[in-house]
């Protein structure tokens, strides 16, 4: 009975460190460093894409990237995309660039 309490403790102990390292290091952030929100698909989308159907399947992600890693003109909201067609390939995790989108009207 001894045995089983201590491997218990030993245990709680194990999880509770793990759980307050998680806790810390996702909490961590270089000093100085800002954050942004940039938007990326979570697949590959083609040319010539109306994005509006792709919204409402929710293919794409807000990701926060240290700003020196935004690139310029890049989406940041997912309503900048709505009403929007590609003008080229996007690929999966890549940040969408305003200069490679267009109006979807005719």
């Amino acid at each position: 009975m001894r045995t089983r309490n201590v491997i218990i403790g030993a245990i709680v102990l194990v999880v509770a460190a793990a759980a307050t390292t998680f806790a810390i290091l996702d909490r961590q952030q270089p000093e100085g460093v800002q954050l942004v929100a940039t938007m990326i698909p979570t697949e590959e989308i083609p040319a010539n894409q109306l994005l509006d159907p792709l919204i409402e399947e929710g293919l794409f992600e807000e990701i926060i990237v240290p700003e020196e890693a935004l690139l310029e003109g890049a989406v940041n909201d997912v309503r900048d995309l709505y009403g929007m067609k590609t003008t080229t390939v996007i690929l999966a995790n890549e940040q969408i660039l305003r200069s490679r989108l267009t109006t979807s009207s005719p």
